[in-house]
């Protein structure tokens, strides 16, 4: 995550949302190493938090993190996904709802099979989908498993994801478009 985050400018226009699978007993240090190694603002994700541009919402241990129709954190202990919670099924199917073909989900390396049917569901809603390649994998249960279900729409190195999201950004900004309404380039 740090190969991605770290080459995001501070003025990125667009929050970014992480879900890592961690133990649900113990406070997570994730915010605070992530935000020694990027200029973007880095937190623990709160109930009701507005999402703002250039900011980085961490899911906290053992809660599932959505996004709200309202564009604002949402936190749940709904039953664990796939034996873990919090799950990147969970935040991609919410991000599917809420921003449809303007969302971007991102799956990197990690073992079992979270996050592929929620990546589906957000390409099956027109958003992008990217998924890091076997090469620079450390595990490649979770991208396989994405893989094999038609679930990304681009695979790509870890390395060149953080510039793919830059592009991104970039062309939705010389379309004029903004969050929300934006057709993906």
């Amino acid at each position: 995550m740090v190969t991605i985050l770290s080459t995001l400018p501070r003025a990125f226009p667009y929050p970014l949302l992480l879900v890592l699978h961690l133990l649900p007993t113990t406070r997570s240090l994730l915010p605070d190493i992530l935000a020694r190694r990027t200029e973007l603002a880095v937190h623990e994700a709160h109930e009701g938090d507005l999402l703002q541009p250039g900011t980085v919402y961490v899911a906290p241990p053992n809660w599932h993190l959505t996004v709200a129709p309202s564009h604002c954190v949402h936190l749940t202990q709904e039953p664990l996904i796939h034996f873990v919670r919090p799950s990147a099924d969970v935040l991609f199917a919410s991000i599917a709802e809420v921003y449809g073909a303007a969302g971007v989900g991102i799956l990197c390396s990690g073992t079992g099979k979270d996050g592929a049917a929620g990546l589906r569901l957000l390409r099956d809603h027109g958003g992008l989908t990217l998924v890091q390649d076997q090469a620079t994998c450390e595990h490649f249960g979770m991208p396989g498993e994405a893989i094999c279900r038609g679930a990304a729409r681009e695979v790509l190195p870890l390395g060149e994801i953080g510039p793919r999201l830059l592009t991104l950004s970039r062309a939705m900004s010389d379309s004029g478009a903004s969050t929300g309404n934006a057709r993906l380039p």
